[in-house]
């Protein structure tokens, strides 16, 4: 098979909504829907394992500007939530992985250390 002709787009400053860490990252719009799609799973994944009260508690820290680690934490989170929210992490990192090449990778791995230095 072979694949569609697809043309890079530079990722504007919010890329897919609000991950600013894809900023600077060309993607082409078949990555771009892939790496949509594959949110949209992980969110609601995230979401059937919070209560609502929970998902209350996270927003509105984070709209107190506390920070995602203190965001994180106003959720009041089991240790089963923990694993498994941990566990949906790490398999929405191999998913991502397996969208982006390797210099996208990199230029991400970039962007996440900048933005865990402020």
């Amino acid at each position: 098979m072979i694949a569609p002709l697809v043309t890079p787009i530079a990722v504007k400053a919010a890329p897919l909504g609000d991950l600013p860490v894809l900023s600077g990252i060309e993607l082409t719009q078949q990555q771009e829907d892939q790496l949509a799609q594959a949110r949209r799973q992980v969110r609601s994944q995230l979401e059937a394992i919070v209560s609502p009260e929970q998902r209350n508690q996270f927003k509105a820290a984070l709209e107190q500007r506390d920070g995602l680690r203190d965001a994180i934490a106003a959720m009041n989170l089991s240790p089963e939530q923990k694993a498994q929210i941990r566990q949906v992490l790490q398999s929405s990192r191999s998913q991502f992985s397996g969208i982006l090449t390797a210099q996208q990778k990199q230029q991400l791995w970039q962007n996440l250390r900048s933005r865990l230095r402020r």
